[in-house]
């Protein structure tokens, strides 16, 4: 095997095996997705394998889109760069590119005919295929923002978004990807709830080391 592809999941059970009695030799690269990837996953399989965890998002209706390409530049916690293959934005709601460092829908160029790798509707239900495919780009449903060197970084599904009473928009991929960061921390997984005096509110499940 030169090749592993696997979400991040995968990767926190292989660090806490001894898979240093393993022949890996043969392993060059190793691609995740899926999820968000932390800090100590990526650290911890390094100085195991001596391998870079290279992240990259995709969809079922496509390729992928943006990645972390052997070659280029790499940033630890980004999806990466959109592929070649794709022209990719973030739009706000009105459909308008939002600025750097602005949450938005990731969305891909279609006014020229869907690129090779996207699909082009969902079998039988042109209602379906018409709430993602309109004004010439396909809209993801996932949310992102792009910083000022082009990387661009997964904010989580727009339908899972949290809404507080205050009207604050929460990201629970963004919770999970900084509660991670905690050595005391395994496992994590945030949703929303619904509470009628505080609109939604944050609930966190978690899993804690031996």
């Amino acid at each position: 095997i030169t090749s592993l592809c696997a979400p991040p999941t995968i990767f926190r059970f292989l660090i806490k095996e001894d898979i240093s009695k393993y022949d890996l030799s043969s392993l060059e690269y190793c691609t995740t997705a899926g999820e968000a990837l932390n800090y100590s996953v990526y650290e911890t399989f390094l100085k195991i394998t001596g391998i870079r965890l290279m992240e990259g998002f995709g969809q079922t209706e496509t390729t992928c889109l943006i990645g972390n390409l052997y070659g280029r530049e790499y940033k630890l916690g980004a999806m990466g760069k959109p592929v070649p293959l794709y022209d990719v934005d973030i739009v706000d709601p009105d459909g308008n590119s939002v600025d750097v460092g602005e949450n938005g829908e990731i969305v891909v160029n279609v006014k020229d005919g869907a690129p090779c790798g996207l699909f082009t509707g969902y079998y039988g239900a042109p209602e379906k295929t018409a709430e993602v495919l309109k004004d010439g780009w396909f809209y993801t449903g996932d949310l992102g923002r792009k910083d000022k060197d082009g990387f661009i970084f997964i904010c989580g599904r727009k339908k899972n978004v949290i809404v507080t009473k205050n009207g604050k928009n929460i990201f629970p991929e963004e919770v999970e990807y900084y509660l991670q960061k905690s050595e005391y921390i395994a496992e994590v997984m945030v949703t929303g709830v619904d509470d009628p005096k505080s609109g939604d509110v944050i609930v966190t499940a978690e899993i804690f080391p031996n």
